[in-house]
């Protein structure tokens, strides 16, 4: 009797506490199955090391690459959207060295590789792998010249001359660096996601989905494991039996091509662009017939990229605006263009018009310009020709 009276008092607190608790459950229910929306999380720090570093008898590598994986799950109650950003930056001692400034970046998906992510949607309880690619260019470090202060033609032979010591001294430099601090730079990652949060509608507060972006990591050391830093140093040990003499073999190479260009009358490009303009007909820029000897024809739309992976080009590149080649040729293109289309309006104008007579004197200048730019471009490129020969000719053992 005592135990049911008891019992009876202690019923209405033991129902309100099992209700409380149905009613939180519920709650939690809810805001797990409903209100809560998507909540992405990276599970786990990615690698930023980078490792195996390629030991080559031969070459020095010109890049370096690192892979990390991201691996983000949804833990929320509704379907996510989620895109990463990089951005490399290279610590102030590299940049300085000239190396470590290109870097290309690359998203790995079931198409393949993509410079920009895709958006990846993750449903509920669902988790997705992002996985990238960072290629940071270090540069050729036996075929780079550097552009003296006080650059013309008088020192383009002494300057080839050293540039392998020169060369020797950087990637010295380089290694001394890596050595210290073991970082090529720093990686910013950036992430754009789907978030629920509270906003304000029609004076209402309510959960709804927004996009957020922020940093993942703002400023993630790009670090090198020991092997890696040790084969790098590897190759100062060996430098004299990499690549010898590298920049003679590169002179030997556009030599004959600058010789083709400039020297031989069967091929006289210069006499050929004569001809069109007293002709009056359209002309092409020397780019393009440069373009065709030292690169060829084929894949022209990746000329760029063919550009900037060729040794000979650090050379060239040296030579042509030492001997102010380069900047003859882009003048010359530059005044083409204007040749071009003045040859085009005078067909539209009409016949006996002061508009046409203008126009007409104004072609006969342009005419007279090009062809005098012309000779002259042909007189450098003989100049720079003969520069090189010499230059391989003091290089050969006596």
């Amino acid at each position: 009797m005592l135990v049911a009276q008891v019992l009876s008092d202690w019923l209405p607190y033991v129902t309100a506490i099992f209700a409380s608790i149905a009613a939180f459950a519920a709650i939690l229910n809810l805001w797990y199955g409903a209100i809560r929306g998507p909540v992405i999380n990276l599970a786990g720090k990615p690698d930023f090391v980078l490792h195996d570093v390629p030991v080559n008898a031969f070459a020095i590598p010109m890049s370096v690459q690192i892979s990390p994986s991201f691996v983000f799950v949804n833990s929320g109650s509704a379907t996510a959207m989620i895109r990463l950003t990089l951005s490399f930056s290279p610590t102030p001692a590299l940049e300085i060295l000239d190396c470590c400034k290109r870097f290309t970046v690359s998203f790995e998906d079931n198409i393949g590789q993509t410079k920009e992510m895709q958006h990846l949607f993750l449903r509920e309880r669902e988790s997705g792998v992002v996985k990238t690619q960072l290629i940071i260019g270090l540069g050729d470090w036996k075929s780079y010249v550097r552009l003296p202060a006080e650059a013309d033609e008088t020192s383009i032979c002494p300057t080839l001359h050293k540039a392998d010591e020169a060369n020797k001294e950087r990637y010295s430099k380089f290694c001394a660096e890596l050595k210290k601090s073991g970082s090529l730079g720093t990686l910013r990652v950036d992430c754009t996601r789907t978030k629920r949060q509270w906003v304000r509608s029609w004076r209402v507060l309510k959960r709804k989905d927004v996009i957020e972006k922020r940093p993942l990591f703002a400023e993630q050391l790009l670090t090198l494991d020991d092997p890696s830093i040790q084969a790098f140093a590897s190759y100062l040990d060996n430098w004299d039996r990499i690549q010898p003499n590298q920049i003679t073999e590169l002179l030997r190479e556009i030599e004959p091509k600058l010789k083709l260009i400039f020297s031989w009358p069967e091929h006289d490009y210069c006499e050929m662009l004569n001809g069109q303009i007293n002709r009056e007909k359209v002309i092409n820029s020397w780019d393009e017939h440069w373009d065709f000897h030292f690169y060829g024809r084929d894949d022209q739309s990746d000329l760029q990229q063919r550009r900037n992976r060729t040794p000979a080009r650090y050379v060239l590149d040296f030579i042509l605006t030492a001997s102010v080649l380069d900047r003859q040729m882009q003048e010359f293109s530059e005044k083409a263009k204007v040749y071009n289309y003045s040859c085009q309006l005078r067909d539209r104008l009409r016949t006996g018009s002061q508009e046409l007579n203008d126009l007409l004197k104004s072609l006969d200048k342009q005419k007279q310009e090009l062809i005098s730019l012309n000779v002259a471009i042909r007189e450098t490129g003989d100049g720079v020709t003969q520069i090189i020969k010499n230059c391989i000719a003091e290089t050969l053992p006596t």
